[in-house]
């Protein structure tokens, strides 16, 4: 059985000027791939096709991109991102421009190859997928909080400026460091002294136990200190040979990095808005 998978690409600040075909091959003899019950090399072809339409919105070219594998559509969808991971960054890696695959939709056929499977697809050979997501509506502009903060001379436009690119950042590694860059500067000493130390103050520990119903205990608290100064190093180093660090589309971050952003967009708020109130210690 083979199975083709089709995506929509685009394209920003560099065409194709042709369509291509390419052949590729996972695993090898020393680490081999494997899939379903087999192990082994998986050859695989992927198809760019330009899309002539000359509505391409902000893009610079449309088209497709299509995978054929040698596998059963219910084994092949397991693998089919990492390949579409694989071909676009490989594609991004060796262009100037931008190539962007929408993997939140795709339609595919199963091309059977002998009798058996024939019979298996009988009348139902395409198929198509799509992920959704509940749209729960944009939040409304918070006047009362504009008006408490805006036009004052006092304010540290620096940092509010330094806020917002963490919050409009597109990856959480940058997110992260981004806000945590606004507590180190907050906190920042001319001494010698831990970062784990450094945050571990009144202030911090004050706006931390604001973000909860429940206000947390000490220990809470500084394993939370513990934590996101460990993250920040994660986020901020890659030593692969001692597993220390995250790649750009590690698993880790969307337990390890991800679940602190709202908490920490939340206090560093809180922080720059107490700076301008003359909380700050």
């Amino acid at each position: 059985m083979q199975t083709e998978f089709k995506f929509l690409f685009s394209t920003y600040d560099f065409v194709f000027e042709k369509d291509y075909k390419f052949e590729g091959v996972i695993g090898d003899e020393n680490e081999p791939f494997r899939f379903g019950d087999e192990t082994g090399k998986l050859k695989f072809e992927v198809n760019v096709v330009r899309e002539r339409s000359k509505d391409r919105g902000e893009a610079t070219q449309k088209g497709s991109l299509i995978f054929r594998v040698p596998l059963h559509y219910e084994e092949g969808k397991e693998i089919i991102f990492d390949l579409v991971y694989l071909v676009s960054q490989q594609i991004n890696f060796n262009n100037v421009g931008k190539f962007e695959v929408n993997t939140a939709f795709y339609v595919g056929e199963r091309i059977p190859e002998t009798e058996e499977e024939i019979k298996e697809v009988a009348d139902k050979p395409c198929f198509a997928q799509m992920s959704v997501i509940e749209y729960i509506g944009e939040p409304s502009f918070n006047v009362d909080q504009f008006l408490g903060h805006a036009f004052q001379s006092s304010m540290d436009f620096e940092l509010i400026h330094q806020h917002n690119h963490a919050a409009q950042a597109k990856h959480p590694i940058d997110k992260y460091l981004s806000y945590y860059k606004i507590m180190e500067d907050i906190f920042s000493s001319k001494e010698k002294i831990s970062a784990k130390s450094l945050l571990n103050n009144e202030l911090l520990k004050e706006i931390y136990n604001s973000a909860f119903e429940t206000p947390k205990d000490d220990n809470d608290y500084l394993e939370f200190v513990s934590t996101i100064v460990d993250v920040r190093h994660k986020c901020s180093h890659l030593k692969r040979n001692s597993d220390f660090g995250y790649v750009i589309n590690d698993k880790r971050i969307e337990y390890e990095v991800e679940q602190y952003l709202d908490l920490m967009h939340y206090i560093t708020y809180q922080l720059i808005v107490g700076i301008n109130q003359g909380d700050q210690q």
